[in-house]
């Protein structure tokens, strides 16, 4: 159809919705003289002539005879309105449809309603705290840490979580001229939930880094590694089976930590008998047996200078029975230690008294640095499982530092 448009109301159609039956008389002229001034000689034929306009308006000739005109009665304009369609309802009509957007053969175009953002599914579809941080949602994410694991001190920790939330996104350059666009990464898995950037064996590699840290004897630096490492196991997305692999480098941090605030511990006191107490901790911890190695060989040796021989002896054995000490990078250790053997077998005596009991399985606790034995009560950091005595849960953990001891929680949660 042929576009309408939008015409101002005339004289005529004001006429004929008013029924006037003269429109010169009332609407276009205030005097009719000037008609008949106007139209000259024609206005008195016009009056004269009362056949003027024709006296069948049902039969119309539009030819050139201008003389028929209607009867004297009146209703030369016409009087039924019924008879015009003016097409006022079909303008209306298409003016309404183009307001709403219009309508093409019978179909209406409804605009799409707006997705949802991912960020939102991702929160609402996890419970996992890296997913909360790649969203951007710290506060929730959080939240999830204090509920899951602990968590009191979440400064460390924020590097994750601006690491895990840029590293979801990414810019896809456009063409000349055109902005570039911004798109989120999404795990293979399902397209619901983002690909965080720390991974297990990018953790595991660090881990090297921190065992030659420890090897090389810089324990300032290796601390601060098996940290690190710590700090990113929150933020991991593992499968099930590797849920065990990562409790397992949690736990292993936690060891290395320990022993190594024993060691710095025992550097900086002035006690003998102390200073052997903390060196003797130290072998209990769970290390690499290579390392293991190193700390049975000094605490060795600073019992035997204190003379405790009995506790020298069973060290000794400890490091002897090792495979490891027969390689030939720790033959030196094994010749020195199958000679404290030896001796404290012929003297057999402990010199001074120290709260150590090598028969018996402890575990240290990291605030006083004493051991803690299966008979006595004890509470665990909820992050990284180090003990303490109940007299100092509500601290924070002297090993993670992030995390408040003695704390019932859900555990670490890092798979879905």
């Amino acid at each position: 159809s042929w576009p309408l448009l939008e015409v101002s109301r005339g004289l005529v159609h004001d006429a004929l919705q008013k029924g006037i039956d003269m429109v010169a008389e009332e609407e276009l002229v205030d005097d009719p003289n000037e008609v008949k001034e106007a139209m000259g000689s024609d206005a008195d034929d016009i009056e004269g002539d009362d056949d003027f306009f024709g006296d069948d308006k049902d039969d119309l000739d539009f030819g050139d005879d201008r003389k028929a005109a209607p009867a004297a009665g009146g209703g030369g304009w016409g009087d039924e309105e019924e008879d015009l369609d003016f097409g006022m309802e079909e303008a209306n009509a298409n003016e309404e449809e183009s307001e709403s957007g219009g309508e093409m053969d019978g179909d209406v175009f409804v605009a799409p309603s707006a997705g949802v953002d991912p960020s939102t599914l991702w929160t609402q579809n996890s419970s996992l705290a890296a997913d909360h941080a790649a969203a951007g949602a710290f506060e929730s994410c959080m939240r999830l840490l204090n509920r899951q694991i602990g968590i009191v001190n979440y400064e460390p920790l924020k590097k994750n979580m601006r690491d895990v939330y840029l590293g979801t996104r990414c810019i896809i350059p456009g063409m000349p001229s055109v902005p570039p666009m911004s798109a989120v990464l999404q795990r293979e898995e399902t397209n619901s939930l983002p690909a965080t950037c720390i991974k297990l064996q990018a953790l595991v590699d660090r881990l090297r880094v921190a065992y030659a840290a420890f090897s090389g004897g810089r324990f300032t630096d290796a601390i601060a590694e098996f940290r690190s490492i710590m700090y990113a196991i929150p933020f991991l997305v593992v499968k099930r089976a590797e849920d065990a692999e990562v409790k397992e480098l949690l736990n292993i941090c936690k060891e290395y930590i320990t022993g190594l605030l024993l060691e710095l511990k025992r550097k900086e006191t002035e006690d003998p008998i102390r200073a052997l107490e903390l060196a003797v901790y130290f072998t209990h911890c769970k290390l690499q047996p290579a390392h293991l190695v190193l700390v049975l060989n000094i605490a060795m040796k600073a019992a035997y200078k204190q003379n405790n021989y009995i506790t020298a002896a069973s060290l000794a054995q400890r490091l002897l029975g090792m495979p490891e000490s027969n390689l030939e990078a720790n033959r030196p250790k094994r010749t020195v230690a199958q000679k404290v053997l030896k001796k404290s077998e012929q003297s057999g005596r402990n010199e001074h008294q120290i709260d150590y009991d090598a028969s018996k399985h402890f575990n240290v606790g990291a605030v006083a640095m004493k051991p803690i034995y299966q008979s006595e009560k004890s509470v665990k950091c909820p992050f990284c499982g180090t003990y303490c005595r109940p007299d100092q849960e509500n601290q924070a953990c002297p090993v993670c530092l992030v995390a408040q001891l003695g704390v019932e929680t859900l555990g670490l949660i890092v798979s879905s």
